[in-house]
């Protein structure tokens, strides 16, 4: 039951990151949708660079932890 419904957020990842989908991604949607509907920056340019920071930060934790299945060499680590 628990792998028909909760299997989307898990197929294709490495057993020991079971949790990357649900914590690191919804992670990831949160700040930019806080950076984008707030006044941490209240001038455009400087929210597209933090919204550029986000995106090499998460780019830089996925490269890093590669939690995604090696299955035909990596390409979805690769292409995500």
């Amino acid at each position: 039951f628990t792998q028909r419904r909760f299997g989307y957020f898990v197929m294709g990842l490495e057993p020991g990151y079971w949790w990357w989908e649900l914590l690191v991604k919804r992670l990831d949607l949160l700040l930019t949708g806080l950076v984008a509907g707030s006044s941490f920056a209240p001038d455009d340019k400087a929210k597209v660079l933090m919204h550029v920071m986000l995106s090499g930060l998460f780019l830089a934790a996925q490269a890093r932890c590669r939690p995604f299945v090696k299955e035909n060499v990596g390409l979805a680590d690769r292409l995500e």
